[in-house]
């Protein structure tokens, strides 16, 4: 749960479910980047409906320079499981999956979880 204030007062919202998406470390970092970061990708993210929040990290390289285990992760925030079944079966996420699968040379894993805490 995310609380906010607004005017002195405390607003709950509630976030139940969440897609993680897990980018693997891509063959050329700079090409991913590119595709993620355009105004198409981000703009397709932005049209799947019912989505409360994203965040987007990227994984720190290892000290030791061997690679990392994944190389982003993109977590997509929805009220509840209905919601985000919905949501993610719009043609705007799907066409975003689409266009990660193939920037993600690496891979990609989508997870769907229950968020309990």
């Amino acid at each position: 749960m995310e609380a906010s204030l607004w005017s002195g007062l405390a607003i709950i919202v509630s976030v139940a479910v969440k897609l993680t998406i897990i980018v693997d470390n891509p063959n050329d970092p700079g090409a991913f980047e590119a595709y993620y970061n355009s105004p198409a990708s981000k703009g397709l993210l932005g049209k799947i409906p019912d989505i409360q929040r994203v965040e987007s990290a990227k994984v720190f390289p290892k000290e030791d320079g061997s690679p990392t285990p994944a190389y982003r992760t993109i977590d997509v925030y929805f009220s509840d499981y209905a919601t985000a079944c919905a949501a993610l079966g719009s043609p705007e996420a799907g066409e975003l999956a689409g266009g990660l699968a193939q920037a993600a040379t690496g891979g990609v894993r989508f997870l769907l979880s229950d968020i309990e805490d």
